[in-house]
């Protein structure tokens, strides 16, 4: 489990085809603080199993499927990515959760600056679309994001400072691919309604007061 809270951005040292998927080198400092192997470190997102320790990089295992399903199939030697350490039981959390599982991907549709601030529209499909809710949380590349409004084709996130500086979204732009996670307590809640209407086919005062919420 983690929090979404980058610890710090690392970059991809190498990339090796190996039966089944690929093994990326990936070069970082602070995640490697008392990390052994087998351990999970999330990259932009995804988490991922520590198979090779040689300071300062680390080596993981991305599957076939991970790579046609998230962001790493066009991860190459020299891109930034984001790293974060799996939360422990001791440590403040902030953030949201984040399981580290990626639900889709999306595309950088707008970036506008307004003064100190960025704000970010991400396209997405309409699966993740339905998961997210104005002023509910999301992660993108593995950073833990409020959402500023949902439309139709894509959602809007605001970037504050402190964030655009400390993960890799400095360097991204206009059509670039991101990693999504939906909130997992969005999906609970999700599946919950699906089950609670049923063949219906809409939410509406009489359902909720036959479910007992009026």
């Amino acid at each position: 489990m983690f929090t979404g809270l980058v610890e710090e951005t690392g970059k991809i040292i190498a990339r090796i085809p190996s039966p089944g998927g690929s093994l990326f080198h990936v070069e970082g400092l602070r995640v490697l603080e008392q990390t052994v192997l087998g351990d999970s470190i999330m990259v932009n997102g995804v988490c991922l199993t520590v198979t090779r320790l040689e300071p300062p990089q680390f080596q993981v295992f991305v599957s076939d499927t991970t790579l046609s399903s998230t962001t790493f199939h066009w991860l190459n030697p020299g891109t930034i990515v984001n790293l974060e350490r799996a939360m422990t039981p001791s440590q403040r959390f902030g953030g949201h959760i984040v399981a580290g599982h990626v639900d889709g991907m999306g595309k950088i549709r707008q970036l506008d600056q307004r003064g100190n601030i960025f704000l970010l529209q991400i396209e997405a499909s309409t699966d993740i679309l339905s998961g997210l809710v104005d002023k509910g949380s999301v992660s993108l590349d593995g950073i833990s994001l409020t959402i500023t409004s949902v439309s139709s084709n894509y959602f809007t996130v605001t970037i504050i400072p402190e964030t655009w500086q400390r993960t890799n979204l400095r360097n991204r732009k206009i059509g670039d691919q991101v990693n999504i996670e939906v909130d997992i307590l969005g999906k609970y809640v999700t599946k919950a309604v699906e089950r609670l209407i049923g063949s219906k086919s809409k939410i509406d005062d009489q359902l909720l007061r036959e479910a007992g919420f009026l």
